[in-house]
């Protein structure tokens, strides 16, 4: 397997999508796909328009750089930061502040306890 039907393997899968999915997305079809995912296809004319699809940037997708943040206004955010950043706004208001309680408390250095957790997050 290339690097780069690797790295669009790994950005599918972390988006949730499957070949059908992106190529609705960037307008091809599922075996233009496909063929990027086997190997058949290296410099394909959709890959600009996959990288975007699934906040990428393209170097990352082509294997010319490590780093798979794109510019813009979430520039220097991976891949998983940004799958952490979906999964956040995806629950419900009171679970997400909880979770950002939670995630403070780690990130401060302090052992989460039940002692140490909000009370909602405690149980």
């Amino acid at each position: 397997m290339s690097l780069t039907a690797a790295r669009l393997s790994e950005a599918m899968r972390k988006r949730g999508w499957d070949q059908k999915e992106l190529a609705q997305r960037v307008d091809a079809t599922q075996g233009a796909i496909s063929k990027i995912l086997v190997g058949k296809t290296s410099n394909s004319r959709l890959l600009p328009k996959i990288a975007a699809q699934l906040g990428v940037s393209l170097p990352w997708l082509l294997g010319q750089s490590d780093n798979d943040s794109i510019g813009g206004d979430d520039a220097g955010v991976t891949l998983e930061e940004r799958e952490w950043i979906e999964l956040l706004r995806a629950l419900p208001t009171a679970d997400r502040r909880a979770t950002v309680r939670l995630l403070r408390l780690a990130a401060s250095g302090v052992r989460a306890s039940k002692t140490a957790l909000p009370r909602e997050v405690a149980g």
